[in-house]
């Protein structure tokens, strides 16, 4: 099952990136986001923290410090492409941990379609055509908290917080709700609190 899910995750990234790349290519991304995180990361790659599409240092106007480990692949590929693909990849390797959480409560085709029914949610498939954002690289964070929550991973669960919140400024209040719910769970009180004292430290920064 886990061959399957593989499949699944590779072909939305692929359909979707393919998809994108055709709307960008055909001109068809008409709002600001692309345009904004391209300038951001052409020139943090050259070693400059200000935008000059936003006129100031891009940490002004959101607090995306996961620009800086995005900046790594598009070193390697300095093209507004390598971010839509970047995003579609993303949303998709989220299904693995919700397969693998189904996994543990259900059978294996159930959380099959757990995964299934997450990678053919409309709602994701508009918040990956529409542009190009930091915080929906958050998802897999996201989603592999809950999972490390859990299995009671400690320190892969706080990374994933940190990685989560470093997305953009409102991630930090999902690690909140993630953190309370994690103290309402026996056996994952401390690690609740640590989301919570993670995404208060992080929102108030």
């Amino acid at each position: 099952y886990m061959m399957i899910i593989c499949c699944f995750i590779t072909a939305y990234g692929l359909i979707f990136s393919y998809v994108c790349i055709k709307k960008y290519i055909t001109f068809r991304y008409y709002d600001w986001d692309l345009a904004i995180y391209t300038n951001i990361l052409w020139n943090l790659v050259h070693g400059k923290l200000y935008s000059s599409l936003l006129g100031k240092n891009f940490l002004l106007d959101h607090a995306s410090f996961i620009a800086f480990v995005t900046a790594i692949p598009y070193f390697i590929f300095r093209h507004p492409v390598s971010l839509l693909i970047l995003q579609s990849f993303a949303i998709a390797i989220s299904a693995l941990p919700i397969f693998l959480v189904a996994r543990d409560k259900f059978k294996d085709i159930s959380a099959v379609m757990f995964a299934l029914l997450y990678l053919c949610y409309p709602a994701l498939h508009y918040a990956n055509l529409h542009e190009f954002n930091f915080e929906i690289l958050s998802l897999p964070f996201l989603s592999f908290a809950f999972y490390y929550l859990l299995k009671n991973k400690r320190y892969l669960f706080y990374l994933m917080c940190i990685l989560a919140c470093s997305c953009k400024e409102n991630i930090p209040l999902t690690v909140i709700a993630l953190g309370i719910f994690g103290i309402l769970r026996p056996h994952r009180r401390a690690l609740g609190f640590m989301a919570v004292l993670i995404g208060i430290s992080w929102f108030l920064l």
